[in-house]
């Protein structure tokens, strides 16, 4: 292969990769405080709880049913949740490098830090780094499989990479543990992409009865560009 025909097969990986991350992009800037059943008790959603002023972005809350809660986390833990939280600001800050580095301190202190596992998967798969990304986030359910927001990564990583099947197949395992209006937003979304209209029509209702507000983001996602002048998919948005 000729460097010109390498350098062009680069480029080309590069934009499908920015395509993919571009169509999703909504969905990971309004994930604000993502709280598992795990994590404790949950006021709102898993989206936007109604204690947001801590977190990186400002998103309005959810209505939606609350997951069962468990026990906070133990008082030796504090440490590593205050950190974990710094890991977590950063990859909502878009660094994710600095993400990547503050999990992995957690991790060297305890390999048992599911969450921490997350949310270095995560920042590997906006790093375009998707093996590794898939594999902390399987450490993560493989510590915790009902940890929610690692089976929303799990299905927005598969999404990142266009593997649209196991996407989907993810974001309803989500929505088997909680109500979450984003996993709903996923679904519909992808089923936009393939012209599906009463499926996208399905899922984003589900998702604008959670959120109204998904009304102003549907209107400019571009993931339902081969739906949008469909009387059914316009009728949402009215």
């Amino acid at each position: 292969m000729s460097i010109h025909s390498t350098l062009k097969l680069k480029l080309t990986i590069l934009l499908v990769f920015a395509i993919a991350v571009a169509g999703s992009a909504v969905r990971l800037s309004l994930r604000d405080t993502h709280m598992p059943p795990s994590a404790g008790p949950k006021a709102g959603t898993s989206a936007a709880t109604a204690a947001a002023s801590t977190s990186p972005t400002a998103a309005t809350p959810v209505a939606s049913a609350p997951t069962a809660a468990a026990a906070q986390p133990a008082a030796g833990n504090q440490a590593l949740e205050a950190k974990y939280q710094l890991a977590y600001n950063s990859f909502f800050s878009h660094k994710y490098a600095a993400a990547i580095k503050t999990a992995d301190e957690i991790i060297k202190q305890d390999d048992k830090f599911y969450k921490a596992y997350n949310i270095k998967g995560i920042a590997l798969a906006y790093s375009g780094q998707s093996q590794q990304a898939m594999e902390n986030i399987d450490t993560a359910l493989a510590l915790n499989p009902d940890f929610g927001y690692a089976r929303f990564n799990k299905a927005l990583a598969y999404e990142l990479t266009a593997q649209y099947d196991l996407a989907l197949e993810w974001y309803h395992k989500d929505l088997a543990l909680e109500n979450f209006v984003w996993s709903y937003y996923g679904i519909s979304s992808i089923y936009g992409r393939r012209g599906d209209v009463p499926n996208t029509v399905k899922y984003l209702k589900q998702a604008i009865a959670l959120d109204p507000s998904v009304k102003g983001f549907a209107r400019d996602e571009k993931d339902f560009n081969p739906v949008k002048n469909r009387p059914e998919f316009q009728a949402l948005l009215n």
